[in-house]
């Protein structure tokens, strides 16, 4: 646990997008900090939008359910 009670679920690495386009791995290793921050804040937001609550609660059954 951190220190905020928060746990981490998921980072965002130059690789994963390397994985994803193989063939732009040169473009990808100079995207700045600044573009993968945007790229990380607009997965989190859709991630939040789109999934988080109903993946919580379905993941979540089999502890909190009991």
């Amino acid at each position: 646990m951190c220190d905020d009670g928060y746990f981490t679920i998921t980072k965002l690495h130059r690789d994963d997008l390397k994985a994803l386009y193989p063939e732009k791995k040169e473009y990808v290793e100079n995207l700045s900090d600044g573009e993968m921050k945007y790229l990380a804040r607009r997965m989190n937001d859709d991630y939040l939008e789109q999934l988080y609550w109903d993946s919580l609660k379905i993941l979540s059954k089999e502890l909190v359910g009991r």
